[in-house]
C-alpha cells in the first residue's frame, strides 16, 4: 500500500570546470512524475575546491520530496488508543486524505577531506535541512460514540496530513587508516540534532515528538579489517548507537566479526557472527507493535560467482 507509480523519471547533470584541475561546479536534477503529483524537480547544486592533491573542500545544495503514496492517499487506519468512560473501547480512525501532498527538503552540506599521513585519511562533514510539509496526524472532528460494528465504541475522526516542519543539523566524522598493507581501520562517528514542530493551522495530534525521538543523537562504528593471507580475511566491527526516547529504547554497543575463507576466485566460504556483546538488545519498534529484540547470531555462508569465459 505505499507504492508509488512513477509516470516519469529521469535525470540531468553537467560538470563545469571553472579552474582546471582545481574548481569545478556540478548542476544537475532529478525529474519525477507520479501517478498522484505533477513533474516535480529535485535539483541539487555542488562545488568542490581542491587546492592540493591531499585536500579537498565541497559546498552542495540539494531539494528533494518524498512523493505521496496510497498509504496518504487512499488508505484507511484504525487504531485503539484505550478506554473511555464507563470502559468503552476508544478508537482513532485514520481517514484517507486525497490531498496529501509531497513532502519537501532542502538540504546543506559542507565537508572537508584531507590526507594527514601516508595512508591516512580524514572526512569532516557538516549539514543542515530544512523540511516543511511533512507527514502528520491531524484531528479533524470531535469524538462520537459508534455502535456499529459492536460493540460499541468511541471513535476520534483524523487523517494523514502534511502539517509538521523543522530542521535537522548534524556532523559526521570518518577517518581512514591503512596501518598495514595487511591491516585497514574505518570509522565514523555521526551527531543529529532534529527539531520538528506543528507548522502554523496544523491539527497534528503530536506526531514531532514521537518522530524526534525515534532517530538516535549518536551513532559510532569502528571496522578493522585484516588480509591474513591472500585466501582469509578476518573483519571485526564495533557499533554503538544512543536511545531512541520515543521508543523507550536504550543506548546498546555490540560487535559484529566475520572470517571468510576464498578457496577459489569464485568461490568463498565465511562464518559470521552478528551482535555478540549480548544475549539479545532491543533496537526500534514495529508498527503496529512493541519493541523488537535482536537476538545474537552465527551463520556459515557459501558465495559462488559464475567464471565468464575469457575474463582475466
Amino acid at each position: 500500500m505505499t507504492r508509488t507509480d512513477a509516470l516519469y523519471s529521469g535525470f540531468l547533470q553537467d560538470e563545469i570546470g571553472l579552474v582546471p584541475n582545481r574548481l569545478s561546479l556540478t548542476l544537475g536534477t532529478k525529474l519525477l512524475k507520479t501517478n498522484y503529483t505533477g513533474l516535480q524537480l529535485q535539483p541539487t547544486v555542488r562545488l568542490l575546491w581542491t587546492p592540493s592533491t591531499g585536500q579537498s573542500v565541497w559546498a552542495a545544495f540539494t531539494h528533494a520530496v518524498r512523493t505521496p503514496s496510497a498509504a496518504e492517499r487512499a488508505f484507511y487506519l484504525s487504531g485503539f488508543i484505550g478506554f473511555g468512560p464507563g470502559g468503552i473501547p476508544f478508537f482513532a480512525r485514520f481517514n484517507a486524505n486525497p490531498d496529501f501532498g509531497s513532502e519537501q527538503l532542502n538540504g546543506y552540506e559542507l565537508g572537508y577531506r584531507r590526507l594527514l599521513a601516508s595512508r591516512f585519511y580524514f572526512d569532516l562533514t557538516g549539514f543542515y535541512n530544512h523540511y516543511h510539509d511533512l507527514f502528520s496526524e491531524d484531528i479533524i472532528g470531535a469524538p462520537f460514540l459508534e455502535t456499529t460494528p459492536a460493540p460499541a465504541h468511541f471513535l476520534l475522526p483524523a487523517d494523514f496530513g502534511n502539517g509538521l516542519l523543522g530542521t535537522t543539523k548534524g556532523v559526521e566524522i570518518a577517518p581512514e587508516w591503512d596501518p598495514a598493507s595487511f591491516w585497514r581501520l574505518r570509522a565514523s562517528y555521526s551527531y543529529l540534532q532534529m527539531n520538528l514542530r506543528k507548522a502554523p493551522n496544523s491539527l497534528d495530534v503530536g506526531t514531532a515528538p514521537f518522530v524526534e525521538g525515534s532517530s538516535p543523537r549518536h551513532q559510532v562504528s569502528v571496522q578493522s579489517g585484516f588480509n591474513l593471507t591472500k585466501a582469509l580475511n578476518l573483519d571485526l566491527t564495533y557499533r554503538y548507537v544512543s536511545a531512541l526516547r520515543a521508543l523507550v529504547v536504550k543506548p546498546y554497543s555490540t560487535g559484529d566479526v566475520r572470517f571468510a575463507w576464498k578457496l577459489r576466485p569464485s568461490l568463498e566460504f565465511s562464518v559470521v557472527g552478528q551482535n555478540l556483546f549480548q544475549p539479545d538488545h532491543f533496537e526500534f519498534a514495529s508498527d503496529p507493535g512493541p519493541i523488537v529484540g535482536v537476538r545474537r547470531s552465527v551463520y556459515g555462508q557459501i558465495t559462488w560467482q559464475r567464471e565468464e569465459i575469457g575474463a582475466p
